[in-house]
């Protein structure tokens, strides 16, 4: 790059740099405040005479991190210095559940248990629900059924409590529909990191071969030599 490009990129990093911080203690923000702001004389100046500057990049930066952690911003593993503030050990990302989706896992975990319901409100699950534990109630002892019933005693009562406040059973529907799409999301970021993940594989095993091979050489050339 030119020395005018470098200076023109540094003032356009000066002026974002409220959008490049991450973190309060942010070393890229620490190092953009570090430069100073070229002025339009001294950036026409290196314009003409149009001095080159070569930038050395230490490409395998994270092989000698002492520790990579996953960013959450980025969704990235990288060097803990340059990780947002939300960080996770795991460098495979897990998504979170959302607030007040375990509602939803609850429910999800019941409807899968229980026989179709044909209930289209509030009003007439919690009947059919209490249709079911009474059923359940008197022909079962078994400690599965005790546990079934205690669920249906649990969702009856959270219906009652969305009736109270006049929820609408799109809302359960729609805790239900997040959990799908989220497992869809984590499903499909899985399937692209085992894809890169085999990738990284080969070529790992590629260098290790050509490596192998170098040294061969290297002895070869030197033997002959001596």
């Amino acid at each position: 790059m030119s020395q005018a490009q470098i200076m023109k990129l540094s003032n356009l990093l000066k002026d974002w740099s409220s959008k490049l911080r991450i973190k309060e203690f942010d070393p890229l923000g620490a190092c953009i405040q570090s430069v100073p702001e070229w002025d339009k004389e001294s950036i026409m100046i290196s314009e003409r005479y149009e001095v080159r500057l070569n930038f050395e990049i230490e490409t395998r930066f994270l092989m000698t991190a002492e520790e990579i952690l996953l960013c959450k911003q980025s969704m990235c593993p990288l060097p803990s210095w340059a990780c947002s503030a939300q960080t996770s050990p795991n460098l495979v990302y897990i998504e979170e559940e959302a607030a007040g989706n375990d509602q939803g896992a609850f429910f999800e975990s019941l409807f899968q248990r229980l026989a179709p319901l044909e209930s289209k409100n509030f009003a007439t699950l919690r009947i059919e629900l209490q249709d079911r534990r009474s059923q359940l109630a008197s022909a079962a002892t078994e400690e599965g059924y005790l546990e079934m019933i205690n669920d249906l005693d649990t969702a009856c009562q959270l219906i009652g409590e969305w009736m109270d406040v006049g929820a609408e059973p799109r809302q359960l529907l729609d805790l239900l529909t997040e959990r799908v799409r989220g497992r869809q999301r984590q499903f499909r970021y899985l399937e692209v990191t085992e894809r890169y993940l085999k990738s990284i594989l080969e070529k790992q095993l590629e260098y290790k071969q050509d490596l192998k091979q170098h040294i061969t050489e290297l002895k070869d050339a030197v033997g002959f030599s001596l």
